[in-house]
């Protein structure tokens, strides 16, 4: 009889940043990848947030594979060992914004939370998990984890935006099906959700999402 077993042990694994971090730095960006992606290349949607001084980190799924036979891609985690995986994101998760941000005051900063795809999910994990304010949260056509509406939701700001974007020609959402996650968030966070249809596919458009922060930050 087969009997499962697990072995705590220490690897090394990969995150990449963007821009400069200082007392000058205006906005700060937490960034989780879609499936199948990379960070070294899923940061290159940042270059237009880079040139207007931000700094950023883009985690990357702990789970690497053969995407195409010669592309290589990574991904969150699947529904086999689900708990251990994410016990292991958790603890990445921490590591990663402990050795980037240390003692930084990210009061004094814009913070901008960002999923894109199979990231939602691991942006939001991130979110609840670690307690994290934020000013802008953008979840980019991907799923809302189930289990996270009844959650505390006493660290978030009143006056925070919560955006979620979805292109009409989504392979895999359109209007009638997101609903469900539309859902989820109005039950989670208890306030309004923006919604974000435009014209294109299951892609993260960095100059739509540039223009929507930029509208936001005059209205208010």
């Amino acid at each position: 009889m087969a009997t499962l077993k697990h072995l705590q042990i220490d690897f090394k694994a990969p995150y990449y940043t963007f821009g400069k971090l200082d007392e000058n730095t205006p906005t700060i960006w937490i960034a989780c990848h879609g499936y199948g992606q990379l960070a070294e290349y899923f940061i290159r949607k940042f270059r237009i947030f880079e040139e207007q001084g931000h700094f950023g980190v883009i985690l990357q799924g702990l789970h690497k594979f053969y995407f195409t036979q010669e592309r290589v891609g990574a991904s969150w985690m699947t529904k086999h060992d689900r708990e251990v995986d994410l016990e292991n994101q958790f603890t990445y998760y921490r590591r990663v914004l402990d050795e980037v941000y240390g003692d930084f005051d990210l009061t004094k900063v814009q913070v901008n939370l960002l999923g894109f795809s199979q990231g939602v999910s691991a942006i939001a994990r991130l979110l609840f998990h670690l307690q994290l304010p934020f000013d802008n949260l953008i979840l980019w056509a991907g799923g809302f984890p189930p289990e996270l509406p009844g959650s505390d939701i006493s660290f978030i700001k009143e006056d925070c935006s919560l955006i979620v974007a979805v292109g009409d020609n989504d392979e895999f959402y359109n209007k009638e099906n997101y609903q469900i996650n539309i859902e989820y968030l109005e039950k989670t966070f208890n306030r309004s959700i923006e919604v974000k249809f435009y014209p294109g596919n299951h892609s993260l458009e960095p100059k739509l999402l540039d223009n929507w922060l930029k509208a936001n930050s005059t209205s208010s």
